[in-house]
């Protein structure tokens, strides 16, 4: 186990067209760890307004030097790219500014809300021995049916990129552009197309000697709701407070994908943490207030009533 006492640090990645996540994101998650680092890594230079929210919870930017994310990624798909807008969409590789890191690290998307204390769930499991951790996982978006991808079909964890939590420094950034680089034509027939960096990721976990573990493995958190992809709604429990359970269990965050993400419980939960984030500003700053106010009106795109 790291000799870290501290708790581990939490990375974002954010730029302004998604400050209205960032601000939903963080409320949620100073419900519960007040006192967490956060770190917020750009997605590009377009961060202003995500830099003053930010500040007001009280989060850290990365300013390090993050070129070699970029290279990385731009020698990966200039050829084919995986989504467009290219290479706007390569701001998701930079995630893997994690991997460089001394001591835990956890990543997780911001289009989710923190449904439990983090904190203490991260120093629970930091407690165990693991290289990495994920909450949910998304075999459908790693690798193509092709038969290239076969024997890696059936041994992956097929993790989801969603939320990783880096325990030790055995699994590095040059670890991970090192295993694909070795085995760049291999990888480029096998990686699921229209998909960024979970392919990416997952590939070369699958190639390197690390320990690889699911977080309901390590903590007592619910094994199949931590996302909300999988969530059954009528075995999930909304509590007052905002924290959501599945059979008796605490859920480690919602996220805004799949088949729930238009669900009334969705909408109950995501646009309340919105409106009180943009009540939490706008009396403490109201000048800062009235930009988040014009962020989230571009970004729900209210319609006046005829």
């Amino acid at each position: 186990m790291p000799n870290n006492a501290e708790a581990p640090v939490i990375a974002v990645v954010a730029n302004d067209p998604i400050a209205p996540e960032l601000l939903r994101f963080l409320v949620s998650l100073r419900r519960y760890s007040k006192d967490l680092r956060v770190r917020i890594i750009p997605f590009n230079d377009d961060t202003a307004l995500c830099r003053a929210i930010g500040a007001h919870f009280g989060c850290e930017w990365v300013e390090d030097d993050l070129s070699r994310y970029d290279l990385f990624g731009r020698e990966l798909f200039d050829d084919d790219p995986p989504q467009q807008p290219y290479p706007y969409m390569l701001g998701k590789i930079r995630k893997l500014w994690i991997f460089d890191q001394p001591g835990p690290v956890a990543y997780i998307d911001i289009d989710t809300i923190v449904t439990s204390d983090i904190g203490q769930i991260l120093r629970q499991a930091a407690e165990q021995e693991f290289d990495l951790s994920f909450a949910s996982v998304s075999k459908g978006w790693i690798y193509e049916d092709v038969i290239e991808a076969a024997a890696l079909l059936r041994r992956t964890n097929g993790f989801s990129s969603s939320f990783l939590f880096k325990r030790t420094n055995r699994l590095t950034f040059d670890a991970i552009s090192g295993a694909i680089r070795k085995n760049l034509p291999h990888y480029q027939k096998v990686r699921r197309r229209g998909v960024v960096d979970q392919p990416l990721l997952n590939y070369a976990v699958d190639q390197l000697p690390v320990t690889v573990k699911p977080m309901y493995e390590l903590v007592d958190i619910s094994s199949d709701t931590v996302a909300s992809r999988d969530l059954p709604w009528f075995k999930a429990s909304i509590q007052a407070d905002g924290r959501v359970l599945a059979s008796g269990k605490p859920v480690l965050y919602l996220h805004a994908v799949g088949k729930y993400k238009h669900s009334r419980e969705y909408d109950f939960l995501f646009k309340g943490h919105l409106v009180e984030g943009l009540f939490q500003i706008a009396k403490a700053k109201p000048e800062l207030g009235q930009r988040v106010f014009e962020a989230i009106r571009q970004w729900i795109h209210f319609e006046a009533e005829e």
